[in-house]
C-alpha cells in the first residue's frame, strides 16, 4: 500500500496530513486544490538560500552568509529540499571568509 504525501494548501502553502479537509494554518478547505508534496522538491527557501550564499562569497560576505544560513536551516527543518544544506555550508563559508578577510587586513 503506498503512502499519502502531505498536502499542500494552494492559498497559505502550509504542509499538512494527507487526512485532512482543511488548512491547519489558514483553515481553508484543501481538499481538491491541494496539491502533494514531494519529499525532497525544490523549494524557494532552499533556492534563496543557495543563491545568497553563492553571492555572498563575491560580495557582502557578513551579510549574506548569515542570510543563506538561516534560509538554509528553514528549509533544511522542513525537508523541503538538498538545496538547504548547500546554502547552510555556502554561508559557513561566507562568514569564515569574512574573518580571514577582516584578520588579514587588520593583523
Amino acid at each position: 500500500m503506498a503512502k499519502r504525501k502531505a498536502l499542500i494548501c494552494p492559498d497559505c502553502g502550509t504542509q499538512n496530513p494527507p487526512s485532512s479537509s482543511y488548512c491547519s494554518n489558514c483553515g481553508r478547505s484543501i481538499g481538491a486544490g491541494a496539491r502533494e508534496r514531494k519529499k525532497g522538491a525544490v523549494t524557494g527557501a532552499g533556492v534563496a538560500s543557495l543563491v545568497t550564499g553563492i553571492v555572498g562569497l563575491i560580495v557582502f560576505a557578513i551579510i549574506l552568509g548569515p542570510v543563506a544560513l538561516v534560509l538554509g536551516a528553514i528549509a533544511w527543518s522542513k525537508d523541503e529540499d538538498k538545496l538547504g544544506i548547500a546554502g547552510i555550508i555556502l554561508g559557513i563559508i561566507d562568514i569564515i571568509t569574512w574573518l580571514i578577510l577582516v584578520a588579514y587586513i587588520f593583523g
